[in-house]
């Protein structure tokens, strides 16, 4: 940006027609006249070119601060790290071998971000392959489990049924057993009792006979 020139004072300007009103006490009063009208002529000139060019350096400062301010004007970073023709093989910092520094080297910053973003959609790209591999293990154990769930319902019904049938025969066994005591109970007394009765009718039939025996010898 250029300086402007210095400004001229009305300091210089009064100073000028000082000296000029005193020169031209010599003179002519036309001639005077006419050099005080030239004098008139040029400061009238020189003042808009002053306040245009006072203007247009107060409207180029504004503008400097608004792009500033809204970010219009791209300012680089110290360094030079975010030119356009910025390298990776200005400043390398990386253990690669020559091969690898000699491919990596000729990239430029865009390439390098295109080559990041292109390995992180790739990667992305895979994390999702592996979490759909996943769901579908998920949603096979899922279906197994139920499988498994089912099974083990019936098997517990066939336990419950197979633990019932093996009380009802249990009970059935004891009924059993039960019936058999209470026959041989109601044999032995139904023997017990046959044996009485034959005791009984025995014990009668020795008395009948004593008491015969006993009449005849009265008679």
């Amino acid at each position: 940006m250029s300086v402007p020139p210095p400004r001229k004072t009305n300091f210089c300007a009064s100073k000028k027609k000082t000296i000029g009103d005193s020169s031209l006490k010599g003179r002519d009063p036309r001639s005077a006249f006419t050099s005080q009208a030239a004098q008139v002529r040029k400061n009238l000139v020189v003042s808009p070119l002053e306040k245009k060019k006072k203007s247009h350096k107060e409207g180029e400062q504004s503008s400097l601060k608004r792009s500033r301010r809204l970010g219009g004007s791209p300012r680089h970073l110290t360094g030079g790290i975010f030119r356009p023709e910025f390298h990776v093989s200005h400043k390398p910092k990386f253990h690669m071998s020559s091969s690898e520094h000699a491919i990596v080297g000729q990239l430029s910053e865009k390439n390098i971000t295109n080559v990041v973003t292109n390995k992180e959609h790739w990667e992305a790209a895979d994390v999702q392959a592996e979490l759909a591999k996943e769901k579908k293990i998920y949603s096979d154990l899922c279906a197994r489990l139920e499988a498994l769930t089912a099974t083990h319902k019936g098997v517990e019904l066939a336990l419950q049924h197979k633990a019932l049938i093996a009380k009802l025969s249990k009970a059935d066994n004891e009924i059993k057993a039960l019936n058999d005591s209470i026959m041989i109970v109601h044999e032995e007394g139904f023997n017990k009792a046959l044996r009485q009765e034959s005791e009984i009718f025995e014990r009668l039939n020795h008395w009948e006979m004593f008491e015969t025996a006993d009449l005849g010898l009265n008679c």
